[in-house]
């Protein structure tokens, strides 16, 4: 005799209940291992994409970079040499400097050097920057080292015969030495 047929009515209700159950149980499952799959191939897909776009990138990159070194005899800096190297906008805070034909004809401070180097265009002669950066506090006692140091010829004298600049040296040492 079948087991199925020895059952009771309930018996066989509980019977099939259960089966509509675990039927259901094992779907879901399913649905759920076909879900994480699917999630998995998305994380995959996506990964592939960066991947794609950073070889495209270097590739660029590498492209250009040749092409600049025969145009121009120098290599281009990648992105991240630049960003490495980048200073804050807000922290152009420094003394310049104004250079002809090597040698600084002009020592300047500001706490914006950019649009301070600007406003000499039309006013100074010079060929090339630099500035170094420092602190606000310091710029009167870096910049004055630095004109009593190199004497430019653009920055202007004193009836003494030395160069004006915010500190004279005595000061410059003597506050120093505090």
């Amino acid at each position: 005799m079948d087991y199925y047929h020895t059952k009771t009515p309930e018996q066989k209700i509980a019977i099939a209940q259960k089966r509509r159950d675990t039927i259901k149980r094992n779907k879901l499952i399913k649905d759920e291992a076909k879900k994480e799959q699917l999630l998995r191939l998305d994380v995959v897909e996506m990964r592939i994409r960066e991947l794609n776009s950073e070889r495209d990138k270097l590739e660029r990159e590498a492209i250009l970079g040749n092409l600049s070194a025969k145009l121009t005899s120098k290599t281009m800096l990648t992105e991240s040499e630049v960003v490495d190297g980048c200073q804050p906008w807000d922290k152009a805070v420094g003394v310049y400097f104004l250079i002809k034909n090597k040698s600084v004809v002009y020592v300047g401070q500001s706490t914006s050097v950019y649009s301070r180097i600007s406003t000499h265009q039309s006013t100074k002669d010079f060929d090339s920057i630099a500035w170094v950066p420092c602190e606000n506090y310091m710029l009167d006692r870096l910049e004055s080292l630095y004109i009593h140091t190199f004497r430019p010829a653009l920055n202007g004298n004193m009836n003494n015969g030395y160069k004006s600049a915010p500190m004279s040296l005595d000061r410059i040492f003597y506050e120093g030495e505090k």
